[in-house]
């Protein structure tokens, strides 16, 4: 499995702005009776971004991933894609406004290919195309399970934009048993194999975005965490994959990296790199304890956390 090989350069902007937003897509879940999935909590949400969005004019919105609870989509007819998400951001702003999406682990539990293919666009045989009720099919980019985009600014300035998918990063660093959903999992998408594909790509990515002399600002996007201040469980693997994954952001000098997967919001800094999390799309928070970071030990700074 291969990211779009093209970088896709966006024509030139005055600035750039953007709304994030993780761990969402609980709509349908709700309505098969997942007592956890509160469809109103997501609309909420989705209202404030509208609202926001009139004066703060984003050029794009990104998923932190989990945009489809609790086991991701099964097929392109699954009503997921309506429920969860045409139904909820047909909104008069948003509407307007491509989103960049990733994988979350929620994703990966379902079926990866489907989500992927209603990301280029793609619709199941059962969809009804009402220019009213749809989106534009282009609304929901997903051209692979990574990808790298790269916007440049009228000042020069470039920015570029790197989703990864923090469940195939960990397949090559984790026994089965190490890993959050494992019997859930691909290994098409999410085992040891994809997982070097993935790690060698991404370092590649950075290689080639960090050369230069043109000034830029580097954006790592991935579902989990690297460093988190959420009261929850971890796993050895995802422990794994935030060692290393730290390691490439600040040896390729990465501005910042921003996360879903814990449900609250978060601003934490290590050598150089700020480090955001923003989990608060629509399912239940997670409680903050800014004295207990994770991993424990490892020196990173935490400068705010909460659970809205």
């Amino acid at each position: 499995i291969l990211p779009q090989r093209s970088p896709a350069v966006i024509p030139a902007v005055d600035s750039l702005r953007f709304i994030s937003i993780g761990d969402f897509g609980v709509t349908e879940c709700g309505r098969r009776g997942e007592e956890k999935c509160k469809g109103a909590t997501q609309a909420r949400v989705a209202r404030s971004m509208d609202d926001v969005s009139h004066t703060f004019k984003p050029h794009f919105l990104l998923s932190l991933g989990d945009n489809f609870y609790p086991n991701g989509a099964e097929n392109l007819d699954d009503l997921q894609f309506e429920n969860s998400f045409e139904h909820v951001y047909n909104l008069p702003v948003l509407r307007m406004r491509k989103w960049w999406v990733s994988l979350g682990d929620h994703d990966h539990c379902g079926n990866v290919s489907a989500v992927l293919e209603y990301g280029k666009g793609r619709r199941g045989k059962s969809w009804v195309e009402d220019s009213a009720q749809s989106l534009p099919r282009d609304y929901f980019q997903l051209p692979g399970p990574y990808y790298h985009r790269q916007f440049r600014l009228k000042t020069g300035q470039e920015f570029h934009l790197i989703v990864v998918d923090s469940v195939a990063l960990e397949g090559s660093l984790g026994s089965s048993g190490e890993r959050r959903f494992s019997k859930k999992l691909s290994d098409e998408y999410a085992g040891a194999d994809a997982s070097r594909r993935h790690w060698a790509w991404l370092e590649t990515t950075l290689i080639k975005v960090s050369s230069g002399m043109a000034p830029r600002i580097i954006m790592v996007v991935g579902h989990r965490p690297v460093f988190s201040c959420a009261q929850r469980s971890r796993t050895r693997a995802e422990e794994r994959v935030s060692n290393r994954l730290h390691t490439l952001l600040s040896q390729f000098g990465v501005s910042m990296y921003i996360n879903g997967h814990d449900h609250s919001q978060q601003h934490i800094t290590k050598d150089g790199v700020q480090y955001f999390g923003n989990g608060v799309g629509g399912f239940n928070l997670h409680r903050v304890d800014k004295k207990k970071a994770w991993p424990e030990n490892r020196g990173q700074e935490v400068l705010w956390a909460e659970s809205c």
